[in-house]
């Protein structure tokens, strides 16, 4: 996880704590970015790189719901 966080994945709600507090959505890329690496060996910059991209194409296709 502290990889995860130093790589970009996600961002603990505070991260002065000791023990670091995710929301539900960095909580759900901490989860994809394992999943990507077990599943499908992709290396955690690879695995950031993905979630920001099923991210921005998620976003393109409610953007063009509306």
């Amino acid at each position: 996880v502290i990889e995860m966080v130093s790589e970009g994945v996600a961002e603990p709600l505070n991260p002065d704590l000791g023990k670091p507090v995710f929301s539900g959505l960095a909580a759900t890329r901490l989860l994809t970015a394992r999943r990507l690496q077990r599943d499908l060996h992709v290396n955690l910059p690879g695995a950031a790189l993905a979630i920001e991209l099923l991210e921005e194409i998620t976003a393109l296709k409610r953007k063009r719901k509306l």
